[in-house]
């Protein structure tokens, strides 16, 4: 059957490669000593000290602290155990050097995973130059969403581009499934973008990164692996604070190395 909107065509590669991301729900508060907030005070170990930048030794916010063996759906064990924490230095230190946006470039943030059975209590508050209310993420609220279409073509689908000839065209195809979209106008692709090709924005537990230049997966330093993504964090959204002009974070993991964990940002 032959159908004219190219939306309609690629459903059934989206069906294959959907994924389902969360968002989360928040209530102002701590919440349990060792569960799932955005920003306060973090669960440390006995006798460990908050963690610190190491550009200006000043203790550095908790953005994130994530209880991995309480997580939704298909995510409930796929990280590991323990809490996943996510520290990051808000002075003007990530201007010392040309990487502090890097994932390996841990001088301004802290991200790791404190193993479930540590002994220790949620720490006293602390001065960390950010005013932010701690939100405990209290449930979950799940969206099916896919890649974008430059992270498509690593799933059978290709891209062509017409800018002479025809103008602006673009034509996408899965051969695999027979699919072809012909060649459609910028507002089809655009609908494409919208509806197909959807990873969303904001704070969000899985699914699919949303890239705000290319892809910029990291690789595990023990193994070599692409690292998978566990949680990305938006600018303003739960915490407020910006990276750069207005970027996108991404809390990454090694499939198989659990506590290979690491946090890197881009932006426009």
């Amino acid at each position: 059957m032959f159908f004219s909107d190219p939306v309609k065509k690629l459903r059934p590669w989206a069906a294959l490669h959907a994924r389902t991301a969360y968002k989360p729900v928040t209530r102002e508060g701590h919440g349990p000593d060792r569960g799932s907030r955005f920003n306060g005070s973090p669960f440390l170990a006995d006798g460990e000290a908050w963690p610190a930048c190491t550009v200006c030794a000043k203790p550095m916010p908790l953005f994130l602290q994530l209880d991995l063996d309480e997580l939704p759906g298909a995510h409930a064990g796929r990280f590991g155990s323990g809490l996943l924490q996510l520290f990051y230095c808000v002075g003007d230190c990530e201007f010392e050097g040309p990487d502090a946006w890097a994932p390996f470039d841990h001088k301004t943030k802290t991200v790791r995973v404190v193993p479930a059975d540590a002994a220790g209590a949620i720490a006293a508050p602390r001065d960390v130059g950010l005013e932010a209310k701690p939100q405990a993420i209290v449930d979950w609220r799940p969206h099916s969403e896919c890649c974008n279409s430059e992270e498509a073509e690593q799933y059978g689908i290709a891209v062509d581009y017409e800018r002479e000839r025809l103008g602006h065209k673009t034509r996408f195809r899965c051969d695999a499934l027979k699919i072809d979209t012909g060649w459609i106008s910028q507002e089809d692709e655009d609908r494409l973008n919208e509806q197909v090709f959807n990873p969303s924005g904001g704070d969000k537990l899985g699914g699919w990164p949303q890239w705000i230049q290319s892809l910029e997966y990291p690789n595990c330093p023990e193994c070599g692996a692409r690292m998978d993504l566990v949680f990305q964090i938006d600018s303003e959204d739960h915490v407020p604070f910006m990276f750069g002009d207005v970027g996108t974070g991404h809390i990454t993991q090694c499939p198989t190395h659990k506590h290979v964990v690491t946090f890197g940002w881009a932006c426009t």
